[in-house]
């Protein structure tokens, strides 16, 4: 268009970027956003829009925010309508943040809230182990079982959830899905029940998929159930092979039980099927910047502040009654070297960068591509 003497315009530039995002090009949206200010269509919402989206999915978050930061008019307005597959999205976005209250609040103002409003909200409070808020939702409107029973699951009520798993079946007429029956499954594995929760699959009018049976094999490795453990990953092998955290979950439940044959023979045959275990990685923005962190991870700048905040929080948490929870380390390393090994994992690292670059009061916010490990859960839990 510039060498044929055709000036483009605020709808050229509508197209040019959201193609540079595409295929995440920086530089090529760099050179755009420099043709954007020379032909003046910075000030327009839609271009501004697409430079912020193109810079976010080049993964330039502190040019993006800046272009934001600067932009006369703002794609939300304060009448803007709440429809019920938004509010459901926005509702389950600022739960999985940790942002109960915004959830609350955009559910408060959605107009007519039908089933995926009330299950948004309720899975939300469910998420947050809020089960009384779930349960006082639940009996205003009796819509939804789901955050109900993942919410008594993570509280550890037990005979609530049973009574309301029943109560959904016979009172309602509602046919158990398999995550109806993967959550009884880890209330009553995480209860310690692990023959009832056995039982329970065995029971089921369907088959049992992998994540079934996964929450059956994670309770065996809370309490160190080798028996069970063993028939469960017989079942999720046959089901779900290529899956590397299976492998890695009874090999956890070896460690426990000291069975490094048992460790050994995972391993093998891991690499007979060839399975590899993804590297596990935490992310966090500070500044409108994402840092990445990975285990025992020395590259960043900041490396050597980390370490020694994370060694000098080690011993005000051991003052705190926090005790390592080492049994689950794969290592016949002694005791003191899978402290540190538990010390140098990826959220650890991501946490401590967090809480060193931000002030009082702000939210650290950790993005994690792999499962908290038990003793990372422990040792970051908030007490109350």
């Amino acid at each position: 268009m510039l060498v044929r003497g055709v000036r483009p315009n605020e709808f050229t530039f509508t197209f040019v970027l959201p193609a540079c995002a595409g295929v995440r090009s920086a530089s090529e949206g760099r050179r755009a956003h420099g043709n954007v200010l020379s032909f003046r269509c910075g000030s327009n919402v839609f271009v501004a829009t697409a430079l912020v989206d193109m810079y976010g999915k080049c993964g330039d978050v502190r040019v993006a925010r800046k272009v934001f930061d600067g932009m006369p008019v703002r794609v939300l307005r304060a009448s803007m309508e709440i429809t019920v597959h938004l509010g459901a999205a926005l509702i389950n976005t600022y739960a999985r943040c940790g942002s109960i209250k915004e959830s609350r609040r955009v559910f408060d103002g959605i107009p007519e809230r039908d089933l995926i409003s009330w299950t948004a909200i309720i899975c939300g409070y469910g998420m947050h182990r809020l089960v009384e808020d779930a349960e006082l939702l639940f009996r205003s409107d009796g819509v939804t079982f789901m955050g109900l029973l993942m919410g008594f699951s993570h509280k550890g009520l037990v005979q609530k959830g049973q009574q309301y798993y029943r109560r959904m079946i016979q009172q309602y007429g509602f046919k158990s899905t398999l995550e109806h029956h993967s959550s009884m499954v880890d209330k009553l594995g995480r209860a310690g029940r692990l023959d009832e929760a056995e039982e329970f699959i065995g029971n089921m009018d369907v088959e049992p998929d992998a994540s079934v049976w996964g929450g059956l094999l994670n309770a065996c490795k809370i309490y160190g159930n080798v028996d069970i453990g063993e028939r469960v990953i017989k079942q999720i092998l046959r089901i779900d092979p290529g899956y590397a955290g299976w492998y890695v979950l009874m090999s956890k439940i070896y460690v426990f039980a000291r069975c490094w044959d048992g460790v050994a023979r995972m391993r093998l045959l891991m690499k007979e099927n060839r399975i590899s275990k993804p590297h596990g990685w935490s992310s966090i923005e500070i500044g409108g910047q994402m840092h990445t962190f990975l285990a025992f991870d020395r590259w960043h700048p900041r490396s050597n502040e980390i370490y020694m905040f994370l060694k000098d929080l080690k011993k005000r948490m051991l003052i705190e009654h926090y005790v390592p929870e080492i049994k689950h380390v794969v290592s016949k390393l002694d005791e003191e070297h899978k402290e540190d090994m538990l010390r140098g994992h990826s959220e650890r690292l991501a946490i401590a960068f967090g809480i060193l670059g931000t002030g009082d009061g702000e939210v650290v916010r950790v993005i994690k591509n792999l499962r908290v490990c038990v003793d990372c859960h422990t040792a970051t839990q908030v007490r109350k």
